[in-house]
């Protein structure tokens, strides 16, 4: 990747960072204890938008995190610990720098 294309992926990344970390914060809302399944559908779409956009934005393993939390979003089953964590660790990875 060239000097000039890195440059226009961090700006980019910095006018788009606060929406994506947005769609974290509906992913984590959809991971509380009782929620519903309305929050729950609307964190297995953000986890869907982010798999699909984290590794355009410089973020391959985050898109990898967040495909496995749209996966974990889908089922049925409550939420649980691993869950949290790996929306934890979507959080850490989407608020540090892009991969060049």
């Amino acid at each position: 990747m060239s000097d000039d294309t890195a440059e226009i992926l961090r700006r980019v990344w910095a006018r788009r960072r606060d929406d994506v970390l947005a769609r974290v914060d509906a992913i984590d809302a959809a991971l509380a204890d009782g929620r519903d399944d309305a929050d729950r559908e609307e964190g297995r779409r953000q986890a869907h938008m982010l798999a699909g956009s984290a590794g355009t934005f410089g973020f391959p393993v985050a898109s990898e995190v967040a495909r496995a939390l749209e996966r974990a979003l889908e089922a049925a089953r409550p939420p649980d610990d691993e869950q949290r964590a790996q929306a934890q660790r979507l959080r850490a990875i989407l608020e540090g720098e892009p991969q060049t």
